[in-house]
């Protein structure tokens, strides 16, 4: 099992509710309101210097063209 895989399966029942709202919140913005969100980790599952958790304190909601630059990076390695 990789370490998403890993993280997943030892998530509190108070982090799987608040991963399932994330989820949910991405999905209204996107079909309710037109406004095109993604889940985006903020320290990436395999980043170049560190990696972080699928958790739901690493997820933030993102705009599509965001996330596509952001790529496999952090925020802060995007300007440097």
């Amino acid at each position: 099992m990789d370490r998403a895989g890993q993280a997943a399966s030892t998530l509190s029942e108070e982090q799987t509710i608040r991963l399932k709202d994330l989820y949910r919140q991405a999905y209204e913005l996107r079909h309710e309101l037109g406004l095109e969100r993604q889940l985006d980790h903020i320290v990436p599952l395999n980043g170049k210097t560190v990696s972080g958790l699928h958790i739901p304190e690493n997820l933030q909601l993102v705009t599509r063209e965001l996330n596509g630059r952001k790529s496999n990076e952090m925020i802060a390695e995007l300007t440097t």
